[in-house]
């Protein structure tokens, strides 16, 4: 009934009564707060700041944006110092805020402090301090988080956190653990907690084990005051007094509650008596407000955050579906190029390069996750469609030789080129096998027939070779060398001829003793008397009653018969060579030369025989 008489008597006089740790205020400028025992006071919500670690040392601070304007006594900020104190602090002279344990706090920046205490960041191995932006505008909420921070000099840590709320610029504080293992510290009995404006300061608790574990405050602006900026709007005004730029304070331009009836007790002047007002602390909450997803029951009606799927696509609003009368639109839908948010993210067909191959899906890149794909690239063999044309593999055969390049054509440009053509000497790889005027060495003699070999299957026949008389052309130079009479003589090298270069030398040709030369190719020169000469004794027929001695060489200058169809063929004094002579020519002229020698010798050797004889 006591706690019933003081919060009747609240608008009119605030009694020491509501001191108790539960609900509070106004102070100075208009703030109240609420804790979580209380049902004006917010729930346990306990959110994990996004971003990294500050990494912060004892004593420490860093400046962190906001990513909102927000509005904390009548001045909007757009940055905060997060403190290594358990604090954040507002304003371009707000600094280091060192712990000095004294009651009330001091601060000469407005300040919010959820555990002004003699933490230090950098002795938590496990731990640090955090801050960052979640939700979606118009209801995001910047959080400063010290998660598992330890008191200087002390073992045990605490996990805390102050919530800046943009929708009604309201400030919560959140107590994930506040045991730290020590009577001296634990539940705030050394610490410091409220809010003050840089002259006075509105304590919930001073050194007093005064919080606990999963527990929560909540700090309310009053409902009447107004942004210092320029043209701020008053909460629950019907017209809009500024640019709503950010830089004027809050824009609400919803239409202000009905005034209360004289007879009831209306705390936050939101017109609503408080026995029908589930959340009479706050003016944004009453029966018939506007329902939002802020984690409150903004209309009484006793569901937070209500919301069904109008479109039965699994998503409500407060689930951020931006369209519930389209089951198209939701969050995980996939953005396509048609002017409109498919995926409530809040652009329309945004499309970037993915794979950085210079299309967007919205520009007709059927795969953006990979580089290789896109309307411009040239269609590979791969099973994908690579150009994007709806097709995949699509090949022509170009050359019409039968083969298209996914078939294996190597040079769909050439009809002589294809997987079944056979393999040629030409520098290209006729059969599409990859290498080019491939030959295998059949006779294994270090040659192919690529490589010149004019027969791969003897072994004795590739360029290079010694040419021997065998009626092959076994260099393959092209030329069957066993008929060649270099030097003109009737003789070639394979019929006896020891020096084709000279006309001089041949098999049958006179001998010239001791001059060095084998003239009738017996393989030695004849020596002078090195060997008596046959006598007429020792050769009977080689006398002058043998008739026949010379016939041999009638025989040879006998003229040919003209008549016969066959050219005579000559036996003689040539050691046995046979020689055969055509009709226009009886002897050539090096075997006249060579018989006149020898006819003019002939007689001094008979001579010679016959005086040796006597």
């Amino acid at each position: 009934m006591l706690r019933f008489l003081c919060c009747l008597l609240t608008p009119f006089l605030f009694l020491p009564c509501m001191a108790h740790a539960a609900t509070g205020g106004p102070d100075s400028f208009g703030y109240t707060w609420a804790d979580s025992s209380s049902s004006e006071g917010p729930s346990f919500n306990y959110l994990f700041a996004p971003g990294s670690d500050l990494e912060l040392d004892d004593d420490d601070t860093a400046v962190v944006d906001i990513g909102f304007d927000f509005e904390f006594y009548g001045t909007l900020y757009s940055q905060v110092r997060v403190q290594s104190n358990g604090a954040i602090t507002f304003g371009d002279s707000s600094s280091q805020l060192p712990y000095y344990n004294s009651c009330p706090m001091e601060s000469s920046s407005p300040v919010a402090a959820p555990f002004w205490d003699d933490l230090d960041p950098s002795n938590s191995s496990s731990g640090g301090v955090y801050a960052g932006t979640t939700g979606v505008a118009p209801n995001r909420i910047f959080i400063a988080e010290w998660w598992l921070v330890m008191n200087f000099g002390d073992t045990g840590d605490v996990s805390v956190q102050v919530q800046l709320h943009e929708a009604d610029n309201h400030l919560e504080f959140h107590y994930q653990d506040v045991d730290l293992d020590s009577g001296d510290q634990d539940q705030g009995a050394s610490a410091t907690i409220g809010i003050g404006d840089g002259v006075t300061f509105s304590d919930y608790s001073c050194n007093t084990a005064q919080v606990a574990d999963s527990m929560a405050i909540g700090y309310f602006p009053p409902i009447d005051g107004a942004a210092t900026g320029s043209g701020g709007d008053t909460a629950g005004d019907v017209t809009d007094d500024d640019s709503d730029t950010g830089s004027g304070g809050t824009t609400d331009d919803t239409p202000a509650p009905p005034p209360a009836p004289l007879d009831c007790i209306d705390t936050d002047l939101d017109g609503q008596c408080q026995d029908t007002d589930c959340d009479d602390w706050d003016p944004l909450v009453y029966p018939g407000a506007t329902e939002v997803c802020d984690g409150f029951d903004n209309n009484c009606d006793g569901q937070v955050d209500e919301g069904y799927d109008l479109d039965n696509d699994g998503w409500a609003t407060c689930d951020g579906d931006c369209d519930d009368q389209d089951w198209t639109l939701r969050p995980d839908a996939a953005e396509i190029c048609d002017g409109i948010d498919n995926n409530c993210d809040g652009s329309s067909d945004e499309g970037f390069d993915a794979d950085g191959d210079g299309w967007s899906t919205c520009e007709g890149d059927c795969d953006d996750s990979s580089w290789a794909v896109h309307p411009n690239a040239s269609e590979s063999c791969n099973g994908a469609d690579d150009n994007c044309d709806g097709s995949v593999d699509e090949g022509a055969d170009a050359d019409n030789d039968g083969w298209s390049s996914c078939d294996g054509d190597c040079d769909d440009t050439n009809e002589l080129v294809s997987p079944t053509t056979p393999e040629e000497c030409n520098g290209l790889d006729d059969n599409c096998d990859g290498a080019i005027d491939e030959s295998e060495d059949n006779d294994g003699d270090g040659w192919s027939v690529c490589d010149g070999d004019c027969n791969d299957n003897l072994a004795g026949i590739h360029p290079g070779a010694s040419e021997v008389c065998d009626g092959l052309d076994t260099d393959c130079d092209g030329i069957n060398n066993d008929a060649s009479d270099a030097d003109g003589d009737g003789f070639s090298s394979c019929d006896g001829d020891c020096n084709d270069d000279s006309i001089e030398v041949f098999p049958g040709a006179v001998e010239v003793p001791d001059d060095g030369i084998d003239q009738d190719c017996d393989g030695s020169d004849e020596q002078a008397g090195s060997a008596p000469d046959e006598t007429e004794e020792d050769n009977p027929e080689e006398t002058s009653d043998n008739p026949d001695q010379h016939e041999e060489f009638d025989d040879y200058f006998e003229a040919p018969d003209t008549e016969d169809d066959e050219a005579p063929v000559y036996t003689g004094a040539v050691l046995g060579c046979s020689c055969s002579v055509g009709r226009a020519s009886i002897v050539s002229p090096h075997q006249l030369g060579g018989l006149a020698l020898f006819m003019g010798l002939l007689p001094l050797r008979r001579r010679r025989s016959r005086s040796k004889a006597t």
